[in-house]
């Protein structure tokens, strides 16, 4: 028999996210395994590109599922119910890979011909799961993990804050997390070496590394509730990021958090621009060139002198012509003034001496 296990690992700030295909040899409880799918993300992104995704039409396909499993218990229009599930179970897993488990499961349920009722009840209802869940992901980030939350509080200590704010939080872990693995990068079918992260001491290792070189590794398990692996996942990473203190800010274009990995000053994110073809990066760059260049005292002068002239046009007192030449001339000598090969007062004292003479 055939199964799809999802998993993820972490590995010089990238996450990498697998699918393998376990295969349970006969009268036997040994099993092959074979890497189907494998994907990597910078750190952090696929926490937010969840968190900020509109997954409408991914819960219409999961709200579907239970009359095409309907229809193959009855066997009623066998092949097409076959068919859509399969469409379904392949797009939800690239509409985001936290949604593996459940695309796992539809696979599975296709190929035993049966389902548990229960997994899918709560996957066919994991959107209003969703609607409670990712409010308190945001409260996490920005309790836990924003980079301008000025607090002297240590990581625990944030920690526990943010479950001060709701008693009744069912989502987040009261005492230990669930359990770590670390695999050695270079084997990945090394026998795993388990370890527990326990939130009061989150910086704690309970595992002594030697020379080889470990990635913390997170697999789902939950049996017969395929929907919670998807919040496993998000713990996964927001105990990662806490654990290894890394932080988030909000982009200061769109708006949204992104990961500072290098750069702790860095404040603008890398998404594209709404209605742009440029990152909010690259207008970012722009904006703050600009920005210094309006405040420099040369253009300041500049600009003043600049709008006094135009305004000479509205009153009669000048002629486009002779403020066109003026404002040529006026370019080149602020741009001497910029590169230093004259002086502020000298830039200053040719301006005065051109109202007259314009």
């Amino acid at each position: 028999m055939e199964t799809f296990v999802s998993k993820v690992y972490i590995r010089d700030k990238e996450e990498i996210f697998e699918i393998s295909e376990k295969t349970y040899l006969e009268n036997s409880s040994a099993f092959e395994t074979r890497v189907y799918e494998r994907r990597g993300y910078d750190l952090g992104d696929s926490l937010l590109n969840f968190i900020y995704s509109d997954f409408e039409k991914t819960f219409e396909c999961l709200k579907s599922l239970e009359n095409l499993f309907k229809n193959l218990k009855n066997k009623k229009d066998t092949e097409n119910s076959i068919e859509q599930l399969k469409n379904i179970a392949e797009y939800i897993e690239k509409a985001h890979f936290f949604f593996s488990g459940i695309s796992n499961f539809i696979f599975t349920a296709i190929a035993e011909l049966k389902v548990n009722s229960e997994s899918l009840k709560s996957i066919c209802n994991i959107e209003e799961e969703m609607k409670i869940f990712i409010p308190k992901v945001f409260d996490f980030i920005q309790t836990c993990l924003d980079a301008d939350y000025e607090t002297p509080l240590s990581v625990e200590q944030r920690y526990l804050k943010f479950l001060s704010i709701d008693n009744n939080n069912k989502y987040f872990p009261r005492q230990n997390s669930f359990t770590l693995e670390l695999i050695p990068l270079h084997d990945l079918d090394f026998d795993r070496v388990a370890i527990n992260m326990n939130i009061k001491n989150l910086r704690d290792s309970d595992v002594e590394l030697t020379s080889l070189t470990f990635a913390e590794t997170f697999e789902p398990r939950h049996i017969f509730e395929y929907s919670k692996d998807i919040f496993d996942y998000v713990y996964f990473f927001c105990f990662y990021m806490m654990k290894n203190n890394i932080k988030l800010r909000k982009c200061k274009s769109c708006g949204k958090y992104f990961t500072i990995l290098g750069n702790s000053n860095i404040e603008y994110c890398n998404r594209q621009a709404e209605n742009s073809s440029k990152t909010c990066r690259e207008i970012g760059s722009v904006k703050k060139y600009q920005d210094k260049a309006f405040k420099n005292p040369i253009n300041q002068l500049f600009n003043r002198a600049y709008k006094k002239h135009f305004a000479r046009i509205k009153y009669k007192l000048s002629t486009k012509a002779r403020f066109q030449l003026w404002s040529e001339t006026a370019r080149d000598m602020r741009d001497k003034c910029l590169s230093g090969e004259i002086s502020f007062e000298e830039f200053q004292s040719w301006l005065d001496d051109t109202d007259s003479h314009f």
